[in-house]
């Protein structure tokens, strides 16, 4: 993603609906994000759905949030968070990438529902560099 012109970060943004979920379903995502032409960049992933999410503070995504607030550097990062569906929706991811000009690369996004069969605290969560 390309920011030309920096502003209000809502502004530039990417979005990707998922399917239903169920209310209890452990639900986890991941995906790959760095900075490529600024040494760190700020970027907001927002998952708008009813969700409580059990990754630590030290992944940067505090229990009961939605959004989630990072600062990319030039270094390809896997983010992982596990979360349960409070209830019965459809599930919609955004990244929002307009705080400044730059280029922002995203990949490897995976949304898995695993429904009520594997609890959210036996999901993986964190960060990881790429190695």
């Amino acid at each position: 993603v390309k920011v030309d012109r920096a502003g209000d970060y809502w502004h530039v943004h990417l979005r990707a609906d998922a399917p239903r979920t169920s209310a209890g379903d452990s639900l986890w995502l991941t995906f790959w994000a760095r900075a490529a032409s600024a040494d760190e960049m700020t970027v907001r992933a927002s998952v708008k759905h009813a969700t409580e999410s059990a990754a630590s503070p030290a992944a940067g995504f505090p229990e009961g949030r939605s959004n989630l607030e990072i600062r990319l550097s030039r270094e390809w990062k896997q983010f992982v968070l596990p979360m349960t569906a409070r209830h019965a929706d459809s599930t919609r991811f955004e990244f929002y990438t307009g705080y400044q000009s730059g280029t922002v690369e995203l990949g490897g996004l995976a949304y898995l529902s695993f429904g009520a069969a594997i609890g959210r605290a036996d999901l993986p969560q964190g960060t990881k560099p790429l190695t």
